[in-house]
């Protein structure tokens, strides 16, 4: 049954996630495969700006505000739209691409198109579930719990505005930086049936897991529009051992939106390079929604898609601008005043806040050996985590570059792949400046290597593509290798499933390996397969038990890496501290450093009155520890009541104070 509530939740989740960009994208001429790839990101692009503007007014952040947004963006899309077609004519029907719907063998394509999307996606979420075992699980992963707070807090306060939502890791519920909740905003519609760890864990991995393989799909279309095959290849070849943006989801790393962000950059890249149809000032809208809802999901996810558009962009502005001096001005003008008004924009809306995380002041981490480096350019997952099977997938992807060097086309992306690929070198080098280029990235160049994959796909899709072709004709030339009287053997045209063959047998080898790493990653990010976990089945019953016993006015003092921060994400408890990036107070920082004087500490009492506290969560095995965050690894030796036990924790009630 537990499987079935969360099947349940996975079909409300694509719908809450594409439907409205469904909507906007259909009003706003485009169809097809780039409607659906660009879905996600038009929901995001719509909804995460209306929701800063609609906490500004004060309005509620829920299902209704959000269907009234976006019934107002599809209007006034349908409005401009016969506005441009009263103004300039709605001019020649753009031509169809080869394999889209309309009957004939275009509608078998699609139902290929249909099928190979559906095998990319579930490459990815079978293996997940298999790993997973039960739905309801909690996710040990660093920044997992965070998001979860965050998500709770959208529901809490009604406010999914990206200057608010990091208010729900302080103590005081206000927010002091920018954190962008695109994400949130959307997978907070979702509700909490059947319950709240069962809908996170679909809100973490489905969205993900389908927006990649849509967006490589499209993104092959807008490369190849005339190898409907190419578009198949790419969506299964999409879970064939790269670099999945799900693998930022789980253990150690637990970046949800960096993950979903990464995961919508392929459908961007299409939209921008592809040829919908509607005319540029559609196009050209849509593009600035989604570039929006892409910002607001995460700004790493932004500056991969600007790295990887660079080939792209540049030769057709200057050679729009050559020999022409006005037009020269007019963009050089236009990227003045563009980072002019961003800026004075950025500083109204930031006035007194700062990143979340200090982006150039992390961490980085340590540089690499040239080969270790190389070698995960090489076998396609450049994340660290997982099994890295996906080397023919990287072969088939320089065969694909051969074959496409001297088009035009597919050559932006040619030099994207490289400069990716030179940029994740760099990023893990150790020479001095050259180290420093992934800083925008936290200093870790995992958080672009989806993006770097997401070049290397359509590449490979050609590749595998082209296959059977060369197959044949190796064939043909051993054959007319023979004797010089001999006659060479008549070539048999390759039709039907026998085409299909050596793609698929290099996308198993491949594919398999990875999807059993996925599995054991999943399995270990879960159930911690020997080491320590938020909280295993055990703890979790207990927790949910609380979520009936406990006063909710009254907070629970516990460690940020035990199952104590996942009260408040499941039942709604309060909890002190809410998680790892919660700011110490003077009082916490005193009940951090006295709490073994409870019971003799008058100071310390006040200290936790003030706090809120009446519960302690100890948690004899919390599954990370940092310098000067609070542990309870054992119960207070007086001035405290056993509630309940489960796992390696317990939850006692404060009788000294």
């Amino acid at each position: 049954m537990e499987w079935w509530g969360a099947l349940a939740v996975g079909v409300l989740a694509i719908t809450v996630f594409w439907l409205p960009g469904l909507a906007l994208g259909r009003v706003a001429g485009l169809r097809g495969l780039p409607l659906t790839a660009s879905a996600p990101l038009l929901t995001t692009g719509v909804l995460a700006p209306a929701a800063v503007a609609l906490a500004a007014v004060g309005v509620p952040w829920g299902p209704a505000s959000a269907a009234c947004v976006v019934a107002l963006a599809v209007v006034c899309a349908a409005l401009v739209r016969a506005w441009l077609a009263r103004r300039y004519g709605r001019g020649p029907v753009p031509p169809v691409p080869p394999g889209a719907p309309g009957g004939g063998a275009g509608s078998r394509r699609a139902w290929w198109l249909v099928l190979a999307v559906t095998t990319g996606t579930l490459g990815q979420v079978v293996p997940v579930a298999l790993g997973l075992g039960r739905p309801g699980r909690i996710l040990t992963a660093h920044d997992a719990v965070a998001h979860a707070v965050m998500l709770r807090g959208v529901r809490d306060t009604g406010s999914a505005s990206s200057l608010d939502v990091a208010g729900a890791h302080a103590l005081d519920g206000v927010s002091h930086s920018f954190y962008g909740a695109g994400w949130h905003g959307v997978a907070a519609l979702l509700g909490t049936w059947p319950d709240a760890s069962s809908v996170l864990n679909v809100a973490f991995v489905v969205p993900c897991a389908l927006a990649w393989t849509l967006g490589v799909a499209a993104l092959t279309q807008a490369v190849f529009p005339a190898r409907p095959r190419a578009w198949c290849w790419a969506a299964v070849a999409s879970a064939g051992g790269v670099a999945l943006p799900l693998y930022l989801v789980l253990r150690p790393e637990g970046m949800v939106a960096n993950a979903f962000g990464v995961a919508l950059v392929p459908a961007l890249l299409a939209l921008v390079t592809g040829r919908p149809p509607g005319g540029p000032v559609l196009r050209w809208g849509l593009v600035v929604v989604a570039g929006a809802g892409l910002v607001l999901v995460h700004p790493n996810a932004a500056a991969s898609a600007g790295l990887v558009l660079t080939p792209w962009f540049v030769p057709r502005v200057v050679g729009w601008c050559r020999g022409r001096r006005r037009r020269t001005v007019l963009v050089l003008g236009s990227l003045v005043l563009g980072a002019v008004t961003a800026a004075v924009l950025a500083r109204a809306l930031l006035a007194g806040r700062t990143a979340a995380i200090p982006v150039l002041g992390a961490e980085p981490e340590a540089p690499l050996p040239a080969w270790e480096a190389l070698l995960l350019v090489l076998g396609g997952d450049a994340t660290e985590m997982g099994w890295a099977s996906g080397m023919p997938v990287v072969l088939a992807g320089v065969l694909g570059a051969v074959l496409v060097r001297r088009c035009r086309e597919p050559r932006w992306l040619l030099v994207s792949a490289a400069l990716m690929t030179a940029w994740f070198l760099a990023a893990t080098s150790p020479w001095p400046y050259l180290t420093d280029v992934d800083r925008l990235w936290y200093g870790e160049p995992r958080r672009f290597a989806p993006v770097m994959a997401a070049t290397l796909l359509p590449l490979a899709a050609r590749g595998i593509d082209a296959l059977p072709s060369a197959w044949h004709a190796l064939r043909r030339h051993r054959a007319g290798s023979g004797a010089a009287t001999a006659e060479a053997p008549r070539a048999l045209p390759l039709a039907g499933a026998r085409r299909l063959v050596p793609g698929a047998v290099l996308l198993l080898v491949a594919g398999v390996p990875a999807a059993l790493g996925l599995v054991q990653l999943v399995r270990f990010s879960y159930t911690g397969a020997g080491q320590s976990v938020v909280a295993d089945d055990a703890e979790l019953a207990m927790m949910h038990r609380l979520g009936d016993r406990l006063d909710p006015r009254g907070a629970v003092l516990g460690s940020s890496f035990s199952g104590a921060a996942h009260l408040y994400a499941l039942h709604g408890q309060a909890v002190v501290p809410r998680d790892y990036a919660t700011v110490e107070d003077d009082d916490l920082r005193y009940v951090r450093t006295h709490l073994e004087d409870l019971g003799a500490d008058a100071a310390l009492c006040d200290a936790l009155d003030r706090l809120g506290v009446r519960y302690l969560y100890v948690d004899a095995h919390p599954w990370n520890v940092l310098p000067e965050h609070l542990e309870l690894r054992t119960a207070p030796a007086r001035g405290a009541r056993l509630l309940d036990s489960g796992g390696t924790a317990s939850v006692y009630e404060l009788s000294a104070c």
